[in-house]
């Protein structure tokens, strides 16, 4: 249900001193961070991978090392710490060794229904995790970005932000606010050459979202499907990325529907 990772990145490797330009990729050890890892790797990426437990990190590490010939850096760090998110960036190029060649952040927070409607604690945690944590990563990966007038930075929202419902709100304004702010930062870095990817999946089918929904979820797609699609988006600059694909004109339909139309459906 949580997938929450690093965004403060401030520890010593083994494989980080033979690393060049290696990509962050935020929130390794969520199952969409743990394929994307497992898709750059494949295609000779060097990484800073980063998520909350140790021993997960360790292993993906290992992982990435044995059978991708993969050199990574890793730490422990939680979304949740307003302290773990002051220096991101240079912690991030400390890490590399000075240089990255891009920023993925895949961390998130997937609050059930019934926990949404029971207080404001809830509510603050979903917008904290899907929006200002990770806000501050690009706001500060932009400066660094800009300078080099290079490199890529990604984040993870949602077709959920594309339109407020009933079902799931809280979370749609969260990753709505996400969504607009990589708006305008693409904007802001289109001189500099740096792309701005923002990433819009629909329901990933993971042990989180299963538990959300008692079940696989209808339209689920596979975080291998996912890690896919934004390899495919990076290489080919896209702005914006659905995944999978039809979401794109779902959400061009959901978004025309009238509002008593979406509360009488209770979408």
């Amino acid at each position: 249900m949580r997938e929450i990772c690093v965004i403060a990145i401030a520890a010593t490797g083994t494989y980080g001193a033979a690393m060049k330009n290696p990509v962050v990729i935020i929130g390794a050890t969520s199952e969409n961070g743990r394929e994307l890892c497992k898709r750059l790797a494949s295609r000779g990426s060097d990484l800073v991978l980063a998520g909350r437990n140790l021993e997960a990190l360790e292993a993906l590490r290992e992982l990435c090392r044995m059978h991708y010939k993969c050199e990574s850096e890793g730490v422990v760090c939680d979304a949740s710490s307003v302290l773990s998110r002051n220096d991101v960036c240079e912690r991030c190029v400390a890490v590399a060794n000075g240089s990255i060649s891009g920023i993925i952040v895949c961390q998130g927070y997937t609050p059930s229904k019934k926990a949404a409607d029971q207080g404001s604690h809830e509510q603050r945690m979903t917008i904290d995790i899907n929006c200002t944590s990770v806000v501050m990563v690009p706001e500060a990966a932009a400066r660094y970005f800009a300078h080099r007038k290079s490199g890529f930075i990604a984040a993870m929202s949602s077709v959920a932000g594309d339109r407020g419902r009933q079902v799931n709100y809280v979370y749609g304004a969260a990753k709505g606010a996400l969504a607009t702010y990589m708006q305008g930062l693409r904007c802001q870095l289109w001189d500099h050459g740096v792309h701005v990817l923002t990433i819009k999946p629909g329901v990933i089918t993971t042990p989180a979202t299963m538990k959300v929904y008692g079940g696989r979820p209808a339209f689920g797609a596979s975080p291998r499907r996912v890690a896919s699609d934004i390899e495919w988006a990076l290489q080919c600059r896209v702005p914006v990325l659905y995944t999978p694909w039809w979401w794109r004109w779902v959400m061009c339909i959901v978004c025309i529907l009238p509002n008593w139309l979406c509360a009488r459906l209770g979408l």
